[in-house]
Order: C-alpha cells, then sequence, then structure tokens
C-alpha cells in the first residue's frame, strides 16, 4: 500500500448476526398447519405428502446454496430455515 491509500473497508461477513427466527417459528407452523389440513380434507392422504416435500426440499437446497456460499454449522442451517419458513415477514 502507498502512503495516502486509504485502506480498504473490510468486508461485511454475513455469518457473525445470526438470523432472526420469530416469523420462520411462524411460517413452520402455518406449514404443518397446511399439511393437517389438507391430510383431513384431501380425499387423497398423498396430497399431505406433496405440500410437506415442497418446503422440505426447498430446504435442502437453500441448506445447499447457503453451504456453497461459505456457511458453516449451526448458522447455516439457521440461515435455511429462515429461507425455507421466514416468509411471513412479508406480510
Amino acid at each position: 500500500m502507498t502512503p495516502g491509500e486509504a485502506d480498504p473497508a473490510p468486508s461485511p461477513d454475513r455469518s457473525e448476526e445470526p438470523p432472526d427466527l420469530g416469523d420462520a417459528h411462524v411460517g413452520l407452523l402455518v406449514a404443518l398447519g397446511a399439511v393437517a389440513i389438507t391430510r383431513f380434507v384431501a380425499e387423497r392422504p398423498g396430497w399431505s405428502l406433496v405440500i410437506a416435500a415442497v418446503p422440505t426440499v426447498w430446504f435442502v437446497v437453500a441448506l445447499a446454496f447457503i453451504t456453497a456460499l461459505g456457511g458453516r454449522g449451526r448458522n447455516a442451517v439457521r440461515r435455511a430455515y429462515v429461507a425455507t419458513f421466514g416468509w411471513l415477514t412479508y406480510f
């Protein structure tokens, strides 16, 4: 670094701050409620499996994506959980 040149700003580390789980817990309850209601209302019980599989696949994809970007451990799981069930924030 030459004299008079400013130090580059440190890049923000996204893994330092854990995500908020409040809305994600409510989103999980809504998803589980949809599975339960579908189980009792639908003529074919297989529909509840389809509805349960969608957030499960989304969670696995989100976790793989976050891990590929460098997320590790519990924080990566929390971020994938919020990415899957944290949609309540936008309502």
